[in-house]
């Protein structure tokens, strides 16, 4: 039972010490990330959970795909990053 409890005491530690950590690189200017397709058919960049987003897409920065040519998706409307 010890164990069990300082396993959890650990766990909780360790979580909180990655939100804490997470927060802070975002703090300091992390880039705000969309989503593309990979199959190089489309020219939209979108959320992670953007429904016309099938199977193969990968997270790139949102400057890198505005300079690549990607427009945002009318469905999702990722944003520009500000609220990030």
């Amino acid at each position: 039972m010890k164990r069990v409890l300082s396993l959890g005491i650990l766990a909780a530690f360790l979580l909180s010490l990655g939100a804490t950590l997470v927060f802070q690189v975002s703090a300091e200017g992390e880039e705000y990330m969309v989503w593309i397709a990979t199959s190089g058919k489309g020219k939209k960049y979108h959320e992670e959970d953007c429904r016309t987003l099938k199977k193969g897409k990968r997270s790139i920065p949102l400057s890198k795909a505005k300079a690549m040519g990607y427009e945002p998706c009318e469905v999702c409307n990722p944003g520009d990053g500000e609220d990030w």
